[in-house]
């Protein structure tokens, strides 16, 4: 499945990228989670949230292909 993968902040550091394309072997956030955490060691140690379309999501939930999927640092505000 293709999906468009989105990072920013911290977590746009520790991969070295804003944004990519890939093609991924997954069923669920959990599992692209663990694919990216595995590529990217520092998000292991890293604290984030996960939307897919724009919608915060669970890490049981499924992906379908053309995804958009945000990987989020925790914001603050003020």
């Amino acid at each position: 499945m293709e999906l468009t993968l989105k990072y920013f902040g911290k977590i746009a550091e520790l991969t070295g990228k804003t944004e990519e394309i890939r093609s991924a072997a997954v069923e669920t956030v959990d599992e692209l989670d663990s694919v990216l955490r595995r590529e990217y060691p520092g998000l292991s140690m890293a604290t984030y949230t996960i939307a897919v379309n724009h919608e915060i999501v669970k890490s049981s939930s499924p992906l379908t292909s053309k995804a958009e999927v945000a990987l989020l640092p925790p914001f603050s505000g003020g």
